[in-house]
């Protein structure tokens, strides 16, 4: 997850920093696929992590989010 986030700032930085706009719209080409892979191995973290603490017994510790999502509260 955090390298594909480095290449996605990275190129922005890139995309950026150039005059050229042709430049500009390469490094947006690429950030795009960068920032959908990161978040694609964040989900799967996430369901790693959600099911190793449903294997230890925590299916009741946050009943608030057992339909996976979290809750909007207002505070």
């Amino acid at each position: 997850m955090r390298v594909f986030a480095v290449l996605m700032a990275f190129f922005l930085v890139v995309g950026e920093g150039s005059t050229i706009e042709l430049f500009q719209f390469i490094a947006f080409l690429i950030c795009v696929p960068c920032f959908k892979a990161g978040h694609f191995f964040f989900k799967i973290v996430y369901l790693i992590s959600r099911r190793r603490i449903a294997r230890l017994g925590g299916d009741n510790l946050f009943p608030e989010i057992s339909n996976g999502r979290i809750p909007f509260i207002r505070t």
